[in-house]
């Protein structure tokens, strides 16, 4: 398992090891928290199975557009680790948000 903290820069190992399968933890700190807090539900109803079947409204489009420019590399790794067949779930600790990828299990 990889945990990697989120700096805005160098995700190559994250994005790595969600090709090779691994699981992957990702601790998020300071000012984005309270982002995270509104833009995860967000991210598991615009990258998770549902997004090729729902119809989603004009405001939740934006509301996504708006989150993500704060913490663009985080949703790109979100929609990669669903695509590569991972599950996401996070967990809120003193100061931080941790999102934790796991491959799911068969």
């Amino acid at each position: 398992m990889l945990t990697v903290e989120y700096s805005g820069s160098n995700f190559d190992s994250a994005w790595d090891a969600i090709d090779r399968g691994e699981a992957l933890d990702v601790v998020v700190r300071g000012w984005r928290v309270p982002i995270l807090r509104r833009s995860l539900p967000l991210c598991a109803v615009f990258f998770g199975r549902e997004r090729r079947s729902n119809h989603h409204r004009p405001t939740d489009i934006l509301r996504i557009g708006l989150y993500g420019s704060f913490s663009p590399s985080l949703l790109g790794i979100y929609n990669h680790a669903t695509i590569a067949g991972m599950t996401a779930q996070w967990r809120e600790t003193e100061g931080a948000i941790i999102v934790s990828f796991r491959p799911r299990s068969r």
